[in-house]
């Protein structure tokens, strides 16, 4: 029974970010994403209270996920900097294999009033703490600059990130330039090495 109710909750927002990546959350009704899902109307309102609701479990399932990332990828290298560079490369992937899905948390989800409530700013930020927490990890080990903040190192990795995937989602020009595999290694090249002693 449990196995059902998991699998209809995971439909339900797979549509809904299918729907609100095409239309935007503000021009998605709860029926545009019932009609997608090809689900009962009532179904939804089992699973999610509002259309609120159910963005904000798309921000915090994915966000768990990317926290949880982050966390194997730091335990499975020990040269921070080897880390740092595979949670780019592991974000980068995330927007190949489910466009719509970043396209959701950069654009769509930070509308939502309560995004910014004290849980979800909580979680949000886990994730920027745990790169902190790597490039500190570097600086211990001689092998990250110790003139660099670890806070403003990075918000500045993964702002590099979401500024390149922007571009890739919403600039036919930019997606002309270069490939995404290119974007993804000048990152590398100039954040990574910028920080290395």
């Amino acid at each position: 029974m449990e196995n059902k109710s998991v699998i209809k909750r995971e439909i339900i927002l797979r549509s809904a970010i299918r729907v609100i990546a095409r239309r935007g959350y503000f021009n998605t009704r709860i029926a545009d994403i019932i009609e997608d899902a090809k689900i009962a109307h009532g179904l939804v309102y089992h699973y999610f209270k509002s259309k609120d609701e159910v963005i904000l479990s798309i921000f915090r399932d994915a966000w768990n996920i990317f926290l949880s990332h982050t966390m194997r990828i730091s335990r499975e290298n020990q040269d921070p900097l080897a880390a740092l560079e595979k949670i780019v490369e592991y974000v980068f992937r995330v927007f190949q294999r489910n466009p719509d899905l970043i396209k959701v948390l950069i654009f769509d989800v930070p509308r939502i009033t309560d995004f910014y409530s004290t849980a979800n700013q909580k979680l949000y930020h886990s994730f920027f703490e745990k790169i902190m927490e790597i490039i500190a990890a570097g600086q211990e080990k001689g092998l990250i600059r110790n003139t660099i903040e670890p806070v403003i190192a990075a918000y500045t990795i993964i702002g590099s990130v979401d500024s390149i995937i922007r571009q890739y989602v919403y600039n036919e020009d930019f997606k002309n330039m270069l490939t995404m595999d290119k974007a993804e290694q000048q990152i590398k090249l100039i954040i990574l090495e910028g920080l290395k002693t």
